[in-house]
């Protein structure tokens, strides 16, 4: 089914004009702006202002302690001192306003810019310490923590909504820090011990949760305190705040004795006295410039929002440290560097739609969550065949029916595909070397569906009278191609078991099935042109993460080989478990494809004669395989000496071959019952099963960033199951859709039957 979905914001009294409030403020408090492109123009200077100050100021802090500065309390000084630069636009816009601004009581004000000021000044001083004990690229992907911590001070004090995109990106955003954070050959700047880089590493964090709260009460502020919210206000709590801090910094300054080795600090500089003088000025206005533009977010939009785009800048910092402070920047780092850039797009999608919810009349504000509920409606644009029409697949008439089949599926390929990998790694671990063998033990186990292939249709020809007329115009032409078919796949499972094969003798178990969740992107693509499979929001980040996951193993520069594996049998098992994984995306789509534009009675019976027949053929061509390279001839030297005796040979390739063909069966019937790309994401979510237990059968090593990798690619499962959850959601009584027929699907991949 083709479907448009409308997206409205539904307020319980009516929907009142855009305004740049942050929170429950009244809409007719603060219309600085009435037009859309007024709002714009000014979000974005405020988005200039933050990037470019932050950048300047983080790269200038890191090059004073570089040059032998040393005093945290002067870095920390300086990142508040430049606010008498905005004192002739702070006394332009005061002299401008009436007297009626000064309507808040007076004690509560100075509490506020008191308490603002102080934690100013707290969070500065840990800033410091991070700046001056980590690397810049480090410290500055760690501070992306911040959004994190911002989503949930918000959450409690700002009305704030944690939508779906928005938890999202905090989670991408706490396992890039997180990603920084485990990494064991992290590179600490000259001269700074181990303790001094957990303190640097400690500080960070801190200084990121006093930030974020800093900003959830500059908000709450405005919300409940003052009455008439203009940009001389927020100028104004910038200013007294400014002051707060900067006394509470030099009170610091001359207490610690600092001030006693400044004047040894601007003899010593590396780069001279002017340079320090400079350094010192420069910083100071970039922090005051940033600030401003945080000040002016947080109030046209929300301080989560300022939180997400302070975090934005934070990748630039690396890039720039790369050059200027000659940083490292390796795979690992990279990668985390990623995440926070799609922590971000996770973020500004969700901006996205909080400014379609309300496109005739402007921009919302993420703050007007409380007032506002959200309407999905959706509108059909193809006609729903009447009710008298016979579906072509219906053997269960209920939706709890239909999940125990899709539930049981799952088990046999979660089961099956676990397994079989590890009883395949065990194979060659154990003495096993034929490749040949290894993939026909993948296939060779079809007979044991027989009896089903034989018994299910005589189930299936009782209700088959309807459908006569349908049978007798396609066999004349269906014979062919169903041959064809059947050929087509068995041979692409050939290739794609040889594949597999590869991989598992030349990988550790753990990272051959992290690397193959990249199946599940390949598949999003075969099934978008084969399929009319819809990319929506969640299946793309699925994929995006689940890449991500595949890519970190790929970077990690101390990856294990399994005992007498080489360098080039390493990349060439690498290779080949990617080449596997994009050949059995391809296979589910053409499966897919097939039930979709061939087989016109799609039955059990149907499934299973897909499934016996390819088999067959792909076992013929191993066979062919294992007789034409001589393999077969080694066999007998392999059973004598297997290590752990002739009889475990024999249940290992036995049972091997049991659990692929169960496994195989699972995903068969998910593609029946469901989609191929859905098949595909079950298949990935075993694949984290497998390294946790090749840890005890294997003694595989599992380290901090392929546990990483893990989550990864268990946050991306998590992504397409919400995207499962949001589709049978929308249709509760009619059930569910099964995406087969290309006219009559929800391409997401669900059920629709009627009874």
């Amino acid at each position: 089914m083709e479907t448009n979905t409308h997206i409205s914001a539904v307020s319980p009294s009516s929907l009142t004009p855009p305004s740049m409030t942050v929170g429950p403020i009244p809409a007719t408090t603060f219309k600085p702006f009435r037009h859309r492109y007024g709002r714009c123009l000014l979000v974005s200077l405020n988005i200039f202002f933050v990037l470019v100050g932050q950048t300047s100021g983080t790269l200038l802090s890191r090059f004073y302690f570089d040059k032998r500065g040393n005093s945290k309390w002067l870095a920390t000084f300086i990142q508040s001192a430049g606010f008498p630069l905005l004192l002739p636009v702070f006394l332009l816009l005061s002299a401008n306003s009436s007297s009626s601004s000064t309507t808040t009581t007076t004690r509560t004000t100075i509490l506020i810019y008191l308490g603002l000021g102080l934690l100013m000044a707290g969070y500065g001083m840990l800033y410091s310490y991070g700046v001056a004990f980590l690397p810049v690229s480090t410290y500055s992907l760690l501070c992306s923590t911040q959004l994190a911590f911002n989503s949930i001070f918000s959450f409690f004090l700002n009305s704030q909504k944690f939508t779906v995109p928005i938890f999202n990106s905090v989670v991408l955003l706490i396992f890039s820090s997180v990603l920084l954070a485990v990494r064991s050959d992290s590179e600490r700047p000259a001269g700074v011990s181990s303790a001094q880089y957990a303190i640097g590493f400690g500080s960070t964090l801190a200084a990121s949760i006093f930030f974020s709260l800093s900003l959830s009460l500059m908000q709450l502020s405005f919300q409940k305190h003052f009455k008439r919210v203009t940009f001389s206000v927020a100028l104004k709590m910038q200013v007294c705040t400014s002051v707060v801090a900067t006394a509470a910094c030099l009170v610091g300054l001359f207490a610690s004795g600092d001030w006693r080795r400044l004047s040894g600090e601007l003899h010593s500089f590396k780069t001279g006295k002017v340079s320090y003088v400079m350094t010192i000025v420069g910083t100071g206005i970039a922090w005051q410039v940033g600030s401003l533009g945080i000040i002016g977010l947080t109030l046209t939009v929300s301080s989560l929002f300022s939180n997400v785009i302070s975090t934005v800048g934070l990748p630039i910092v690396p890039v720039l440290a790369i050059f200027v402070f000659k940083d490292k920047m390796d795979g690992v780092k990279l990668m985390a560097l990623l995440l926070s850039l799609w922590g971000f797009a996770s973020y500004i999608y969700q901006q996205y739609l909080d400014s379609g919810k309300k496109s005739a009349s402007g921009f919302v504000t993420m703050a007007e969550g409380k007032d506002t509920n959200i309407q999905i409606t959706t509108e059909s644009t193809t006609p729903v065949p009447p009710a008298s029409t016979t579906p072509i697949w219906q053997p269960f008439h209920r939706r709890h029916w239909w999940s125990i089949l899709v539930a049981f599926n799952v088990f046999l390929l979660l089961a099956g595909q676990t397994s079989a990998t590890l009883l395949s790694r065990f194979y060659f671990d154990k003495g096993g070397n034929s490749k040949w063998l290894a993939t026909l033990v993948q296939i060779v186990g079809f007979p044991i569906l027989l009896p089903l292939f034989f018994l299910a249709p005589i189930a299936s020809t009782t209700s088959s009278s309807s459908s006569t007329t349908v049978t007798a115009a396609s066999t004349s032409t269906s014979t062919s191609t169903t041959v064809l078919i059947y050929c087509g796949l068995g041979l692409l499972v050939a290739a794609d078991d040889m594949f597999y094969t590869y991989g598992v003798a030349f990988l550790p178990v753990s990272t051959y099935s992290l690397i193959c969740a990249t199946q599940l992107a390949f598949n999003c693509v075969f099934s978008f042109f084969l399929n009319s499979q819809k990319f929506t929001p969640p299946i793309l980040n699925s994929v995006i993460l689940v890449i991500f996951s595949a890519v970190l193993l790929a970077v990690r520069s101390d990856t294990e080989r399994p005992a007498g594996i080489s360098d080039q049998e390493y990349a060439i098992g690498f290779a080949c478990t990617l080449a596997a994984s994009a050949l059995y995306a391809l296979i589910l789509s053409l499966m897919q494809f097939s039930f979709q534009r061939h087989f016109k009675k799609e039955t059990f019976s149907i499934v299973l004669e897909m499934q016996v027949y390819t088999s067959a053929l792909a076992t013929a061509a191993c066979m062919v395989g294992l007789f034409a390279s001589g393999e077969w001839k080694k066999l007998s030297d392999e059973f004598y000496s297997f290590k752990t005796g002739k009889i475990s040979y024999v249940m290992t390739v036995v049972w091997t071959a049991v659990a692929w063909q169960v496994g195989s069966v699972g995903v068969v019937g998910l593609i029946f019952t469901v989609s191929s790309l859905f098949s595909n994401l079950i298949s990935t979510v075993a694949l984290p099963i497998v390294p946790v237990l090749a840890i005890f059968v294997f003694n595989d090593k599992m380290d901090a960033v392929k546990l990483m990798a893990l989550l990864l690619s268990l946050w991306g499962f998590a992504s397409y199951a919400y995207q499962q959850y949001l589709d049978s959601a929308q249709k509760p009584t009619s059930g569910f859709v099964i995406e087969r027929k290309k006219k009559e699907i929800n391409p997401v991949g669900t059920s629709n039957f009627a009874g």
